[in-house]
């Protein structure tokens, strides 16, 4: 049936998901400052196991060296870390506001 992983990584996508609903439908729940920590930290627990994930199949793919997709998988997440703040705010200034 499942392995352990399996359904600890199926685990953390629901997590994952239940967490993003409570973030977003947080505004119209009495207490939201609460539910909007409880899905913020179950978003968290879900996203934690991504890059763990990410950097080991990179480092068993075949007929590629390790160190070169390792590489690069470090350089997208790197550069993705560098460059969502000023995208974010060019989005907050586009609109707005993010709210």
């Amino acid at each position: 049936m499942f392995s352990l992983s399996a359904f600890v990584s199926l685990l953390l996508f629901f997590a994952l998901l239940a967490g993003l609903l409570l973030v977003v439908f947080s505004p119209i729940i009495p207490l939201s400052i609460v539910f909007c920590t409880l899905g913020l930290s179950l978003t968290g627990a879900g996203l934690s196991t991504l890059i763990p994930t990410v950097f080991s199949s990179a480092g068993h793919l075949p007929n590629q060296d390790t160190g070169k997709a390792i590489a690069t998988v470090a350089a997208f997440t790197y550069s993705g870390s560098i460059l969502s703040p000023p995208m974010i705010g060019a989005m907050s200034t586009a609109f707005d506001s993010l709210r």
